[in-house]
């Protein structure tokens, strides 16, 4: 579950970008990124994804917006459990190590 959060945001801003999806694209990139490695970045990023899903709910595409569900659900749970949040940033980190 942990590992999806970042697959699922790069599937959703390579899906944006593949369709010209300019006013999406923006704001789903803020959400990105707020993500900094702090919590606060991941609650950060939870509230702006629900502001992107409401601001362009009907902008999207069905799989986009179920995506985007899955993510504020994911990231919600996440939040909920304090120590799940270590583990996927640490996931983060070393994958920014494997493709530096």
């Amino acid at each position: 579950m942990n590992n999806d959060i970042p697959e699922l945001v790069d599937s959703l801003i390579n899906r944006l970008w593949q369709r010209k999806a300019l006013r999406p694209l923006y704001l789903m990139l803020g959400a990105n990124y707020r993500l900094n490695g702090l919590t606060d970045g991941w609650h950060e990023c939870y509230d702006a994804l629900r502001d992107f899903r409401a601001a362009c709910r009907d902008q999207l595409l069905p799989d986009e917006l179920k995506d985007t569900n899955r993510l504020i659900n994911l990231i919600g749970i996440m939040l909920d459990r304090q120590d799940t949040i270590t583990d996927i940033q640490n996931t983060i980190i070393e994958d920014m190590g494997k493709t530096h």
